[in-house]
């Protein structure tokens, strides 16, 4: 029996011995018409390559008799079935990010195979946005897309965050309304185009991963000049790219991911202009302001003229009060400043009521 692989023989009959990969065995030195033998072998096969479609084992007979069938051969033929899990997620970093008028963001696709097989000469396809089409039909490019192919490096680290995870972003857009978002991605736009991407993994051995990064560079100012009138009022752009696993037979996608980045229009930009509106509307009421009270001085409105004149009242009232009251002990000069230049005038007008008595 002829092993042509590197196996380890775990088990044979007693009646054979090994020399490098072929086993000889003595059945038996009359073997008569009609008699069978049952020799049973235990094979551990440490490699295969996995691009074998079968493995051969070559048997074969060898008898000293100078008769018919002095020499048999056969030659056993064991398929080889590839069975591998794929694992195929996405993240964004960062996923959230504030405009400015250039970004950096990576999304990074990461596939992993759990085995027991290897993965072989699985084809993968990536689209991200490029260019925004304007009202002319022309291209405007506010996406520098640079994939990072030569970090494609198999790891035997599993992710770190599962599928499960990445949908708490989908989740939190999906509550968003859709008056304050707008998507930027492959599906569905017309007014964006993609760049495609596409990558082979020639194997990829169980309970291993493999990369594939993309670093994209967005000039915001350029975004929103090219999407024009459409996306005045929005604060949320959604950049969406996709990636997925395709059938190497007829080209279907068998699985796809979504990786989304979320841009903020940036927000200083709103809190500037709010604050130029606050600190002009508060200089143009003070000076609206110095303007009325110079108006109002001009017409002398502080000089409050009836003020004066119930001043006035008042003094010929004391004056009054003094003429009836005898005891002059009651008007002090302090009380009233035009007392004492009336001094006289007061006596004489005090003079009929000298004789009552209070």
């Amino acid at each position: 029996m002829n092993l042509t692989l590197s196996t380890e023989i775990r088990q044979f009959p007693p009646a054979c011995s090994k020399v490098e990969n072929i086993l000889h065995c003595d059945i038996s030195n009359r073997f008569v018409l009609n008699q069978t033998k049952q020799l049973e072998f235990q094979l551990d096969v440490k490699r295969i390559d996995p691009r074998m479609q079968e493995i051969k084992i070559e048997i074969s007979v060898n008898s000293a008799s100078t008769g018919n069938g002095s020499t048999a051969q056969l030659t056993i033929a064991l398929p080889v079935a590839l069975r591998s899990n794929l694992t195929f997620v996405g993240f964004a970093n960062p996923e959230y990010l504030e405009n400015r008028d250039s970004a950096n963001f990576t999304h990074e696709y990461v596939v992993f195979n759990s085995g027991p097989s290897p993965l072989l000469d699985k084809k993968f396809l990536f689209e991200i946005p490029e260019n925004v089409i304007n009202s002319n039909g022309g291209h405007i490019n506010p996406f520098i897309i640079t994939p990072l192919a030569d970090e494609c490096i198999p790891g035997l680290d599993v992710p770190s965050r599962t599928a499960r995870e990445t949908n708490n972003l989908e989740q939190t857009l999906a509550g968003l309304p859709p008056e304050i978002k707008h998507n930027i991605g492959c599906r569905q736009n017309e007014l964006m185009t993609c760049k495609t991407y596409s990558c082979i993994i020639g194997e990829l051995v169980a309970n291993t991963s493999m990369k594939f990064r993309f670093k994209v560079e967005v000039k915001g100012s350029l975004l929103f000049d090219a999407l024009g009138e459409e996306v005045k009022t929005k604060s949320l752009f959604i950049v969406e790219s996709i990636g997925a696993a395709v059938d190497g037979s007829n080209n279907d996608k068998e699985q796809e991911v979504l990786i989304r980045t979320v841009l903020f229009r940036k927000a200083a930009e709103s809190m500037q202009s709010l604050w130029v509106w606050i600190v002009v509307a508060v200089i143009s009421s003070i000076m609206i302001l110095l303007v009325i009270i110079v108006i109002l001085y001009k017409l002398k409105f502080f000089a409050r003229p009836m003020r004066q004149k119930l001043l006035n009242e008042e003094e010929h009232h004391h004056e009054r009060e003094c003429m009836i009251v005898s005891d002059d002990s009651h008007c002090d000069s302090s009380n009233s400043p035009r007392e004492s230049s009336n001094s006289q005038g007061d006596d004489a007008v005090s003079e009929p009521f000298k004789d009552i008595k209070f």
